[in-house]
């Protein structure tokens, strides 16, 4: 089964920061090498079919801070695309909006620039208060633009 193929290395990280579905994200800390507001992320996605884990410094505070934005947008409209993504090569959750309340979840993963993997599935609206509040909460731990140093 493919949760079992990175289950130890998981459950040394504790509980995810952010889960939305089978995604799972957690915040290691401040890149401290940089100056900009990096942050240190593991980001894990399993199914039944397959899993896939990275980690790294690909994102900013300020791409979950605009995840945040975008996802409450789509939660009060209930109409078009939420996207939260990494700025570089990481993770991208697009969020759409369906005719019945559905929301369509497309994840995709990348090691880098070379290597991509792709999720498709369809969620509920209800997923969106907890991921909204859970990015909130990642918010105001690192805030975007204000790193400390």
């Amino acid at each position: 089964m493919a949760k079992a193929r990175f289950g130890a290395q998981i459950q040394e990280l504790g509980e995810p920061a952010f889960k939305l579905e089978n995604f799972s994200l957690w915040i290691r800390g401040w890149e401290t090498d940089w100056t900009d507001n990096w942050i240190d992320i593991t980001a894990h996605f399993s199914s039944l079919a397959s899993s896939t884990l990275i980690a790294g410094t690909f994102a900013l505070a300020d791409d979950l801070y605009a995840g945040l934005i975008q996802f409450e947008d789509l939660h009060k409209s209930l109409k078009g695309k939420a996207v939260f993504e990494s700025t570089e090569p990481g993770f991208k959750i697009e969020l759409t909006a369906g005719l019945r309340g559905q929301l369509e979840f497309e994840l995709t993963m990348s090691p880098g620039y070379w290597e991509e993997y792709r999720y498709e599935t369809e969620i509920d609206q209800s997923y969106l208060p907890a991921a909204i509040e859970q990015l909130k909460t990642i918010a105001q731990t690192y805030p975007p633009s204000k790193r400390e140093s």
